[in-house]
């Protein structure tokens, strides 16, 4: 959620516990927040966490135990405001029973992204080549953390 000040919150009821305004973070207006972005916000017990497209953002010491609670959950609205939502969209949101780890939610990012990496140093999925002579080149293909290389030879007669 983005808060009245233009900053991103994760929290329970009225109680923020992951303001990305805290200690050295730069807050994130809604003018940086064009396109599609991923937002994921854990807790274990002891520390709120705030992730921004997988990196760590805020961390907040807060102790309090989430009870149950015939409260409905939301997204993109904030418990004390229920007349303020979010301007925009949102999609695949998941709600897990335990913290995830920073690795878990760096492959969430990642997920079905494929990458390119020609032995030329290009990153695109298709390459051309003008070579002027007999010249092999191989890429590298990754797909959720899975690569697959193969070569093709552009053979030059002079």
């Amino acid at each position: 959620m983005i808060n009245t000040y233009g900053n991103l919150q994760f929290g329970y009821n009225d109680n923020p516990v992951g303001n990305v305004n805290g200690g050295a973070i730069t807050p994130v207006s809604s003018e940086n927040l064009i396109g599609w972005h991923l937002l994921v916000g854990t807790y274990d017990g002891n520390y709120a966490k705030l992730y921004l497209d997988g990196v760590l953002a805020d961390t907040k010491v807060i102790t309090f135990s989430l009870p149950n609670s015939p409260q409905p959950l939301l997204f993109g609205s904030e418990a004390y405001n229920l007349g303020r939502f979010f301007n925009g969209r949102l999609d695949d949101i998941g709600v897990w029973s335990r913290p995830l780890t920073s690795s878990e939610i760096q492959q969430i990012k990642t997920l079905g992204q494929t990458t390119y990496l020609w032995s030329n140093g290009a990153t695109a999925p298709t390459l051309n080549v003008s070579p002027t002579t007999t010249t092999t080149y191989t890429c590298a293909v990754t797909t959720n953390g899975v690569s697959c290389t193969d070569s093709v030879t552009v053979v030059v007669n002079n």
